[in-house]
């Protein structure tokens, strides 16, 4: 009654959050529907739903909504917490002005629907996924400057393709297991790729987790670091993971480092952060094949892990970060820079 009611002047903004734990479930959506309409109606620029149920059910996107012309951004929640709610799409899509795409906690089995849902967006610049279930995702776009995938834990095998020519930023947090193709995205300037183990919950989000590891799930590890690193030799500024560095490099052949070939191999890169460093062999490695390729490397920080924070251990990282800075470096104003838990640098 409210737009009923209201007068035909357009709608910038439209959030409906809506929390849904009752029997008469149809009614509800029913009328969610229709708000939804009305709305979209009225050119709406701007629509925010979040339709938290009770328990997980399937959600038939209203075509009109995903037929907006007039919607530069669209979030989109339809459920909590880690499961998933099936999502219905249309089979017509399309969205001339959307910009900005935030989606949480919704399923999408349909490929091909998922794939023309991003394909179908000739002006978007951000997309982020968080806690989505999107089986061989598919993202191809001209306009594309900033992904962001979050997915704890999903039993889905999947793989994220980009083709995204003007990606500027990118932030995947996945389990080990996840596959990315990322050779598209070459002009990256800024990139967070975080791997977690699928036994996370169990010891906590830290490099150690990474030993209890199965020895298969250890080598996909290792391989998908080589393949990241593969992908993202243009990358200005990087952040890895906890754990990332314990990678046992044997896994992915002894002749790894002959992969990264690439005229320009890193040669953009200036800052290399590393978080929950243990002073292992992998470790400087792989420091080393960094400060031997990266020509424009201004500094590389290393945050040891909690663990180490006895005088023991804070002599050994001590001694680990005198190994790095000793490291012949393809820059002449490269800095080690270090912090230990114990306070000191």
């Amino acid at each position: 009654m409210v737009f009923i009611l209201r007068n035909e002047s357009d709608i910038h903004r439209f959030a409906l959050d809506w929390f849904s734990d009752y029997e008469d479930e149809d009614i509800v959506m029913k009328n969610v529907k229709r708000w939804i309409v009305q709305a979209v109606m009225r050119n709406v620029e701007e629509i925010n739903l979040q339709i938290r149920q009770g328990h997980p059910a399937a959600f038939q996107i209203p075509h009109q909504l995903l037929n907006c012309k007039s919607l530069t951004k669209l979030e989109l929640q339809v459920n909590f917490g880690e499961r998933c709610t099936d999502v219905i799409l249309p089979k017509s899509i399309d969205l001339p002005r959307l910009k900005v795409m935030w989606v949480h906690g919704v399923a999408i089995s349909n490929e091909e629907l998922s794939k023309k849902l991003f394909s179908s967006c000739p002006v978007l610049e951000k997309l982020e996924l968080y806690h989505c279930d999107i089986p061989n995702l598919t993202v191809n776009s001209l306009t594309l400057k900033n992904f962001v995938y979050k997915r704890f834990h999903s039993s889905l095998p999947n793989v994220i393709k980009l083709t995204a020519p003007n990606l500027k930023d990118l932030w995947c947090r996945s389990s080990v297991t996840q596959h990315y193709s990322l050779e598209n995205c070459p002009l990256l300037s800024s990139v967070i790729f975080e791997l977690i183990v699928l036994k996370e919950r169990v010891f906590g989000e830290n490099a150690e987790a990474y030993c209890y590891c199965p020895s298969e799930e250890e080598k996909v590890y290792a391989k998908h670091l080589v393949n990241f690193l593969r992908a993202n030799y243009m990358v200005k500024v990087m952040g890895l993971s906890s754990g990332f560095l314990e990678s046992n490099l044997a896994d992915v052949g002894n002749n790894w480092e002959a992969g990264f070939s690439s005229p320009g191999m890193l040669s953009h890169l200036k800052y290399v952060n590393f978080d929950e460093v243990g002073g292992s062999d992998a470790e400087l490695k792989l420091l080393s094949f960094l400060l031997k390729h990266a020509k424009d490397l201004r500094r590389i920080f290393l945050s040891f892990r909690a663990s180490i924070g006895s005088p023991d251990g804070v002599r050994q990282m001590k001694l680990f970060r005198d190994k790095v800075r000793a490291l012949p470096a393809a820059s002449s104003s490269v800095k080690v820079k270090c912090r230990f838990n114990l306070g000191n640098r």
